[in-house]
């Protein structure tokens, strides 16, 4: 099966509960013989040396940004009665990038590893049909 696992940080190294999760995750579908393909943000620069890593058990895709609260999230939060947390881990750039790969690779599901994915899966999803 091939999946794409998104996720709002890099997840290695895994020395918080959060980046346990996502590593953990990563690992073992891969493990369980799946293509499993990692979509994240991330600002700062990734050491080669764990970059490998994750490439040892899959494709990864990093998508430099930082997701911070703004005022114009936070006023169109207000507005639309949307959450800002959401919000601010979404953008049509991202989704248009998101789209590009997905069109390339074809996923058979599509993983959002944390809440704050939510809306791009739910776009994905609906757009594409998967799960």
């Amino acid at each position: 099966m091939k999946l794409l696992q998104l996720s709002p940080r890099f997840p290695l190294p895994p020395d918080d509960g959060g980046q346990i999760v996502l590593s953990n995750t990563f690992k073992y579908l891969s493990k369980l013989g799946n293509a499993v393909h990692l979509f994240c943000f991330e600002e700062d620069t990734i050491e080669e040396k764990l970059i490998s890593e994750v490439q040892s058990m899959g494709k990864f895709f990093q998508y430099k940004y930082t997701p911070k609260n703004t005022a114009s999230i936070a006023l169109k939060s207000l507005c639309t009665n949307r959450s800002a947390y959401l919000a601010k881990h979404f953008s049509e750039k991202i989704f248009k990038q998101l789209c590009d790969i997905y069109e390339k690779e074809k996923y058979d599901i599509i993983h959002c590893e944390h809440s704050a994915m939510a809306v791009l899966g739910s776009k994905l999803k609906k757009k594409y049909g998967v799960p």
